[in-house]
């Protein structure tokens, strides 16, 4: 999308001033475009999924992740709302969400984790989070019918070794533990 639609967008829903918005985009998507919004008195980021990903291959991912992606946050919202940004406002038919802009001191956890090395506080609270997603969705039927998306999952990742060696270099053993986990876990669900 471009910045001015971006704008006229989130002017007609109230979000910013129009007159005096800037768009800036952000680095680092591969999969999605991910702009930075400001008015002077507001921040917010817009998050648009891509439908052809940032690789050398040509390689295709159906947008509609992104409505997952929103639902996955508003579901963590619902029990650890610190752990995820609120999202502001949601299009569909464009297929992207505008949330809330976490400034610093708030860290990206990935980027820290794989640039330093690893402090007990920050393993600790992810491991806490990461219990708490899976104690709030485990065995719930309304959860995994909810985010039933394996045909995106096997657009976004490669599942067999041919698929990975296709779409992005990855090897042959990796590609393959990634389909016998997914067939484990189709076979034992």
């Amino acid at each position: 999308m471009e910045s001015s639609e971006i704008i006229s967008v989130l002017a007609d829903h109230g979000l910013i001033h129009a007159d005096s918005a800037v768009v800036e985009p952000l680095t680092g998507g591969v999969s999605s475009d991910i702009s930075l919004v400001s008015d002077g008195k507001r921040r917010l980021v817009i998050k648009q999924a891509l439908p052809q990903l940032r690789v050398a291959a040509h390689w295709t991912v159906d947008p509609v992740r992104n409505r997952y992606e929103q639902a996955y946050i508003n579901f963590v919202a619902t029990f650890e709302p610190t752990a995820v940004p609120r999202i502001l406002y949601s299009d569909v038919e464009r297929s992207f969400f505008a949330m809330e802009y976490l400034a610093p001191p708030l860290e990206n956890w990935k980027t820290r984790l794989l640039s330093e090395p690893a402090d007990e506080h920050t393993a600790s609270r992810t491991g806490e989070i990461l219990g708490k997603i899976h104690a709030a969705s485990w065995d719930r039927e309304d959860v995994k019918s909810a985010f039933d998306n394996t045909e995106l999952f096997h657009q976004a990742i490669p599942t067999s070794p041919l698929e990975s060696a296709n779409k992005r270099p990855v090897s042959k053993q990796i590609g393959g533990a990634w389909y016998t986990a997914i067939t484990v876990r189709r076979t034992f669900s």
